[in-house]
């Protein structure tokens, strides 16, 4: 069975929370996942950082994460081969229902959806960020 995992990045402090998404008229809440005696917190995000989790974990074996690190919808991939050596950002997409990864030029063309076009998602790749905690990433990659 699939998890279905948020991230979003604290609006009072920048710190990233992960747990279930609730959006209301008030403004963009994660629900952590932990177990409180009584009402459960809900931590006010800035919207656009909101990330799902995809299902897969990347390749990258650390101490911090034995089994690899999650990859949610955001993240960054290193250039590669296949992407004419932009970088990629892992987006959603509607139409197929599935995630993929996107070169940076396709992304900023495409309102940050990548349209059509895009890869499926390499787990054998290592995330080198996510668009909102690394932005120089992007910068670099749009002056190469």
């Amino acid at each position: 069975m699939r998890d279905y995992k948020f991230r979003g990045r604290r609006v009072d402090n920048n710190e990233w929370v992960y747990g279930n998404v609730l959006q209301t008229g008030y403004g963009t809440y994660i629900i952590p996942y932990q177990e409180y005696a009584g009402r459960l917190p809900q931590i006010k995000v800035h919207p656009e950082t909101v990330g799902q989790y995809t299902g897969l974990r990347d390749s990258k074996r650390t101490k911090e994460y034995p089994n690899g690190q999650e990859i949610y919808g955001g993240d960054i991939f290193p250039p590669g081969t296949r992407t004419r050596g932009e970088v990629q950002i892992v987006c959603y997409d509607l139409e197929l229902a599935k995630y993929k990864s996107v070169p940076l030029s396709l992304y900023n063309s495409n309102a940050g959806d990548g349209g059509w076009t895009g890869y499926s998602l390499n787990p054998y790749s290592e995330v080198i960020g996510n668009v909102w905690e690394h932005p120089h990433l992007l910068e670099e990659a749009k002056s190469q």
